[in-house]
């Protein structure tokens, strides 16, 4: 399976994984004509209408994914369907299923995903993910986020930086299979409010800008070791009886080949919600090593209970 097919979906840290390393934010503009939503502001004290949470709610987005990997490229167009499960009551507010999935076939599968939200008085969060999403195989581990990953946080100030520490798992497994949970350092602002274009209206919506980064882990050296001793028929350890590897011998050029890049992650998320509707638009832009990933999330359709 080459890189590509790792990871040409990426829901949301999620997640949701792109031109490069940018910062956040996606110059956006609403091209369409379609009549705005009016009265779209949101009075102090009830910014949790941003997002109406009842069990069945339903949004559907068409989802575009471009992603590279060298001098390798692929596109595709994909409706993605998310839909609130059961609603659990928390401090200040309710936690709840999200179950993501569409109809069409990725790679070969169609896409079932699960996460745990909330919404609470201080904003929209992230607070679990499957540690390996898009598997057929449902009882699959949920990892924590810690704290939960904001989408947007309350009372909206504009311009103001919320910055934490972040423990869980990062955005295209943190470009490691082996090590899908790790630290990372996020930065959230709002921005305001701007026209945003669904595929049927146009909403005044409130925009947050997100910013993920994380150090790219480096190889498990034992597992390494013994992959090169199995794969050369050489004591492990990197050594030939003790002495170091010449550079030009089969065991260095394997070295070379098994062990992966080391750097930075990145990822950059604008989110787009709109009162008594939802998330209108998302677009999730991820750069490790070598790989790119964009996705953009834009409105269909929905139904609230």
């Amino acid at each position: 399976m080459n890189q590509l097919s790792k990871v040409a979906l990426l829901v949301l840290p999620a997640a949701l994984l792109v031109s490069g390393c940018a910062k956040p934010g996606d110059s956006y503009k609403p091209t369409s004509g379609q009549a705005a939503v009016v009265d779209a502001k949101v009075a102090v004290g009830q910014e949790t209408a941003l997002f109406p949470v009842k069990e069945g709610n339903t949004w559907i987005y068409e989802t575009q994914t471009s992603s590279q990997y060298g001098t390798q490229t692929a596109q595709n167009t994909v409706d993605f369907t998310f839909q609130i499960g059961k609603v659990f009551p928390i401090q200040g507010g309710v936690e709840f299923e999200m179950n993501i999935s569409s109809q069409q076939e990725i790679n070969g599968q169609k896409s079932n995903e699960k996460q745990m939200w909330q919404l609470t008085d201080k904003g929209i969060f992230l607070s679990a993910a499957r540690i390996r999403p898009n598997m057929k195989i449902d009882k699959l581990e949920m990892a924590k986020f810690t704290p939960p990953q904001p989408f947007a946080t309350f009372p909206f100030v504009e311009g103001k930086a919320v910055e934490i520490d972040a423990l869980g798992p990062l955005p295209g497994g943190g470009g490691s299979d082996g090590s899908p949970i790790g630290k990372s350092d996020l930065t959230l602002i709002y921005t305001g409010q701007q026209m945003t274009d669904s595929l049927e209206k146009s909403y005044n919506a409130y925009i947050f800008e997100q910013e993920q980064t994380w150090n790219i882990p480096g190889f498990d050296k034992a597992k390494y070791q013994a992959e090169l001793s199995k794969r050369t028929g050489t004591p492990p350890a990197g050594t030939s009886n003790g002495t170091p590897l010449p550079k030009d011998s089969e065991e260095a050029k394997l070295m070379a080949e098994l062990e992966p890049k080391v750097g930075m992650g990145i990822s950059s998320v604008t989110s787009h919600w709109a009162p008594k509707v939802g998330l209108v638009r998302l677009r999730q832009e991820i750069a490790i090593n070598n790989l790119i990933l964009v996705q953009v999330f834009k409105l269909k359709k929905f139904t609230l209970k």
